[in-house]
Protein backbone atom coordinates (compact mmCIF):
# COMPACT_ATOMS: atom_id res chain seq x y z
CA UNK A 1 0.00 0.00 0.00
CA UNK A 2 1.01 3.26 -0.83
CA UNK A 3 -1.26 6.05 0.82
CA UNK A 4 -0.22 9.51 -0.30
CA UNK A 5 -3.44 10.83 1.19
CA UNK A 6 -2.89 9.82 4.80
CA UNK A 7 -6.21 10.87 6.38
CA UNK A 8 -8.17 8.83 8.36
CA UNK A 9 -10.71 7.58 5.13
CA UNK A 10 -7.70 6.40 3.62
CA UNK A 11 -6.42 4.84 7.30
CA UNK A 12 -10.35 2.90 7.35
CA UNK A 13 -9.30 1.42 3.21
CA UNK A 14 -6.42 0.46 4.49
CA UNK A 15 -7.76 -0.85 7.85
CA UNK A 16 -10.45 -2.92 6.06
CA UNK A 17 -7.41 -4.30 3.66
CA UNK A 18 -5.05 -5.56 6.91
CA UNK A 19 -8.61 -7.66 8.14
CA UNK A 20 -7.73 -9.77 5.33
CA UNK A 21 -4.28 -9.77 4.05
CA UNK A 22 -0.80 -8.71 5.53
CA UNK A 23 -0.44 -5.23 4.35
CA UNK A 24 3.34 -3.66 3.63
CA UNK A 25 4.15 0.11 2.95
CA UNK A 26 6.42 0.34 0.26
CA UNK A 27 7.30 2.74 -2.07
CA UNK A 28 6.06 2.22 -6.45
CA UNK A 29 9.87 0.96 -7.18
CA UNK A 30 9.57 -1.44 -4.55
CA UNK A 31 5.78 -2.62 -5.44
CA UNK A 32 7.01 -2.65 -9.04
CA UNK A 33 9.75 -4.87 -8.18
CA UNK A 34 7.68 -7.45 -6.17
CA UNK A 35 5.31 -7.80 -8.85
CA UNK A 36 7.36 -8.92 -11.00
CA UNK A 37 9.23 -11.31 -8.31
CA UNK A 38 5.76 -12.80 -7.46
CA UNK A 39 6.79 -11.84 -4.15
CA UNK A 40 3.42 -10.05 -3.49
CA UNK A 41 -0.28 -10.72 -4.93
CA UNK A 42 -1.24 -7.29 -4.62
CA UNK A 43 -0.62 -3.45 -4.72
CA UNK A 44 -2.78 -0.28 -4.27
CA UNK A 45 -1.84 3.31 -4.26
CA UNK A 46 -3.96 5.99 -2.72
CA UNK A 47 -3.43 9.56 -4.57
CA UNK A 48 -3.24 12.58 -2.26
CA UNK A 49 -6.38 14.73 -2.19
CA UNK A 50 -8.57 11.55 -2.40
CA UNK A 51 -10.71 12.01 0.48
CA UNK A 52 -11.31 15.66 -0.41
CA UNK A 53 -12.39 14.43 -3.86
CA UNK A 54 -14.34 12.22 -2.39
CA UNK A 55 -16.02 14.16 0.27
CA UNK A 56 -16.61 16.42 -2.74
CA UNK A 57 -19.09 14.42 -5.11
CA UNK A 58 -15.95 13.62 -7.32
CA UNK A 59 -15.21 10.21 -8.57
CA UNK A 60 -11.38 9.38 -7.34
CA UNK A 61 -9.92 6.17 -8.18
CA UNK A 62 -7.44 4.68 -6.48
CA UNK A 63 -5.18 2.47 -8.67
CA UNK A 64 -4.12 -1.21 -8.01
CA UNK A 65 -2.06 -3.52 -9.31
CA UNK A 66 -2.24 -7.42 -9.10
CA UNK A 67 0.77 -10.15 -9.91
CA UNK A 68 -2.01 -12.38 -10.90
CA UNK A 69 -5.67 -12.74 -10.81
CA UNK A 70 -6.49 -15.18 -7.84
CA UNK A 71 -8.37 -16.10 -4.89
CA UNK A 72 -6.38 -13.82 -2.41
CA UNK A 73 -6.86 -10.54 -4.71
CA UNK A 74 -10.21 -11.28 -5.30
CA UNK A 75 -11.36 -11.43 -1.80
CA UNK A 76 -9.34 -8.40 -1.35
CA UNK A 77 -10.48 -6.04 -4.35
CA UNK A 78 -14.06 -7.33 -3.64
CA UNK A 79 -14.24 -6.28 -0.05
CA UNK A 80 -12.13 -2.97 -1.30
CA UNK A 81 -14.67 -2.07 -4.05
CA UNK A 82 -17.49 -2.51 -1.56
CA UNK A 83 -16.23 -0.39 1.21
CA UNK A 84 -15.24 2.38 -1.43
CA UNK A 85 -18.87 2.36 -2.59
CA UNK A 86 -20.19 2.72 0.77
CA UNK A 87 -17.77 5.63 1.42
CA UNK A 88 -18.71 7.05 -2.16
CA UNK A 89 -22.56 6.83 -0.78
CA UNK A 90 -21.80 8.54 2.69
CA UNK A 91 -20.46 11.11 0.12
CA UNK A 92 -22.71 11.64 -1.71
CA UNK A 93 -25.56 12.07 0.88
CA UNK A 94 -23.61 14.37 2.76
CA UNK A 95 -23.54 17.11 -0.51
CA UNK A 96 -20.04 17.99 0.13
CA UNK A 97 -20.40 18.33 3.74
CA UNK A 98 -17.49 17.44 6.03
CA UNK A 99 -19.06 16.65 8.80
CA UNK A 100 -22.02 14.85 7.76
CA UNK A 101 -19.88 12.51 5.77
CA UNK A 102 -17.59 11.89 9.21
CA UNK A 103 -20.62 11.57 10.89
CA UNK A 104 -21.97 8.57 8.63
CA UNK A 105 -18.62 6.97 8.54
CA UNK A 106 -17.99 7.32 12.33
CA UNK A 107 -21.84 5.30 12.90
CA UNK A 108 -20.86 3.05 10.17
CA UNK A 109 -17.40 1.98 11.74
CA UNK A 110 -19.08 1.92 15.11
CA UNK A 111 -22.00 -0.30 13.77
CA UNK A 112 -25.04 -1.87 15.53
CA UNK A 113 -24.08 -5.17 14.14
CA UNK A 114 -21.37 -7.03 12.95
CA UNK A 115 -20.75 -9.88 10.50
CA UNK A 116 -18.24 -12.66 10.74
CA UNK A 117 -17.74 -15.50 8.48
CA UNK A 118 -16.01 -18.46 9.27
CA UNK A 119 -16.33 -21.55 7.14
CA UNK A 120 -16.03 -24.56 8.49
CA UNK A 121 -15.34 -26.87 4.92
CA UNK A 122 -11.44 -26.53 4.60
CA UNK A 123 -12.10 -28.13 1.10
CA UNK A 124 -12.14 -24.86 -1.94
CA UNK A 125 -15.40 -26.89 -3.56
CA UNK A 126 -17.80 -25.49 -1.47
CA UNK A 127 -16.30 -22.07 -0.61
CA UNK A 128 -18.41 -20.28 -3.93
CA UNK A 129 -21.73 -22.13 -2.62
CA UNK A 130 -21.49 -20.86 0.64
CA UNK A 131 -20.56 -17.03 -0.22
CA UNK A 132 -23.43 -17.25 -2.46
CA UNK A 133 -25.48 -18.36 0.26
CA UNK A 134 -24.21 -15.99 2.79
CA UNK A 135 -25.06 -13.17 0.42
CA UNK A 136 -28.68 -14.58 0.02
CA UNK A 137 -29.21 -14.44 3.58
CA UNK A 138 -27.79 -11.06 4.13
CA UNK A 139 -29.58 -9.40 1.60
CA UNK A 140 -33.10 -10.97 3.17
CA UNK A 141 -31.56 -8.89 6.32
CA UNK A 142 -31.78 -6.17 4.94
CA UNK A 143 -35.13 -6.64 2.99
Amino acid sequence: VIDNDKTAVTEGIINNITSKAEVNFNDEDTIQSALINNEIDYAIIIPEGYTNDLISGKNPEITSFEAKEGNSSMAIKTSLDSYINTLKSFAKNANGNEDEFYKALNYYSEGSYKVSYVSVDKGEGNKAKTSAAMGFIVLNMLF
